[in-house]
């Protein structure tokens, strides 16, 4: 089976532990390439999993490489404009949430993708969850009879980031390479749009 050849837009907090970290232990992907804005975070990111390039810019990195296609992991407030980047030039794109902050930037996206029969998607895992699967399997069956009403509740604590206060969730800063989101990722309208209501 061919692998898919991927790069990462974004190698901070969670496009490293949420993307890079479990992709460079699947033998169905192989990362060519990952990207952040500081060309020396994303050395270390490259060096750390074994990815033979590294960019601190995104375009770059898609012009260059290889690629089926892209997972961006960077703040909101950049999405859109990666995103179309990528799919301008023939790759699927896995979007981390919020998607964009704009219904408008989400319809346009869409259209590109289903113009050139591209994969577009929002990260959300839940729907992959085992008890997840085995509920909708049952639903679908009929085993559970007519369904009059559902209801699912997710939290999650992420209260600290919404206020920019990182080391409350994580805890002191243990190097050079510990992983963790600016203080501005969650907490700056400008870049995370509407906190838990976008998210």
């Amino acid at each position: 089976m061919r692998k898919a050849r991927l790069g990462v837009i974004g190698v901070g907090w969670w496009g490293t532990v949420g993307h890079l970290d479990p992709l460079s232990r699947d033998d169905r992907a192989e990362i060519v390439a990952v990207q952040s804005r500081s060309i020396d975070k994303a050395q270390r990111r490259a060096e750390r999993y074994g990815v033979p390039h590294f960019y601190a810019d995104y375009r770059r990195m898609i012009d260059e490489c290889d690629m089926d296609g892209v997972i961006i992991a960077t703040t909101p407030n950049v999405h859109y404009e990666q995103a179309r980047y990528a799919l301008e030039r023939g790759l699927h794109v896995l979007i981390e949430k919020p998607f964009v902050l704009h219904a408008q930037q989400a319809e346009q996206l869409g259209a590109m993708a289903r113009s050139r029969g591209l994969l577009l998607s929002v990260c959300s895992p839940n729907c992959f969850h085992p008890w997840v699967v085995e509920t909708r399997r049952l639903v679908r069956s009929g085993a559970l009879g007519r369904i009059q009403l559902m209801t699912h509740a997710y939290s999650q604590r992420v209260y600290d980031l919404y206020e920019g206060n990182v080391p409350a969730m994580f805890g002191p800063l243990k190097g050079v390479d510990d992983v963790r989101p600016d203080a501005t990722s969650y907490s700056d309208p400008e870049i995370a749009g509407g906190g838990e209501a976008h998210g």
